[in-house]
């Protein structure tokens, strides 16, 4: 959704005709008005660059025997970094990039008992954070105010509502069928499917049987 305000302004200049105009007395020059401020969307969020490059980060701990692995990497989404894994148990970890360097590894501030939904401040080489993981979980990594003292908050994800039932998007894109290029994906909380498709088409999400519920 892009939200555009537009701040116009607009002076008005008035002339006399005359045959024998007077001579014009020197019009005051005018204040120069103030630049009108635009105003903010309620609910927007400002995307910025990724403030570790192009460094990896992961959860390593005893999940993955504190190994940079692949499926426990971290992934750069508009302003922070998010990682959704399924775990159990009481686990040890940090975030680290794979050679765990100064700059790049995340331990517990003030506390390393993580809580679920409430976002925990973290400091570099800080301590080993622990958290009771149960089925899929959500770790967002929050470095948007801090690339030093970010904050990590952990969510418990919900079962997909659908289901064993597939999504797709069905439209003149595909004839209207529920091809394996046009599934969604289900992830913690949201379905989610990348297109490649240009003009305008008329479209639906629905199973591969157009069920009603």
């Amino acid at each position: 959704v892009l939200a555009i305000s537009l701040a116009l302004a607009l002076t008005a200049c008035n002339s006399d005709r005359g045959t024998s105009p007077e001579t014009p007395t020197t019009p005051e020059t005018p204040s120069t008005p103030e630049t009108p401020t635009t105003p903010e969307t309620p609910g927007e969020s400002t995307c910025v660059a990724n403030p570790m490059g192009d460094t990896a980060l992961y959860l390593r701990g005893g999940m993955n025997s504190w190994n940079a692995a692949e499926e426990y990497k971290f992934n750069y989404v508009c302003d922070h970094f998010e990682l959704v894994t399924e775990t159990d148990g009481d686990q040890s970890f940090k975030i680290a990039d794979a050679g765990w360097s100064a700059n790049s590894d995340f331990g517990g501030a003030s506390s390393s008992q993580a809580v679920a939904n409430t976002p925990l401040p973290l400091a570099l080489q800080g301590s080993n954070l622990s958290f009771t993981f149960s089925g899929v979980n959500k770790l967002v990594l929050d470095l948007s105010k801090s690339a030093t003292e970010p904050t990590l908050t952990i969510y418990q994800c919900p079962d997909n509502p659908l289901g064993e039932t597939a999504l797709f998007l069905r439209g003149g894109m595909n004839s209207w069928t529920a091809v394996s290029d046009d599934l969604f994906t289900y992830s913690c909380d949201a379905f989610y499917l990348n297109v490649n498709e240009t003009g305008e088409y008329e479209f639906k999400l629905a199973d591969s049987g157009w069920s009603a519920a």
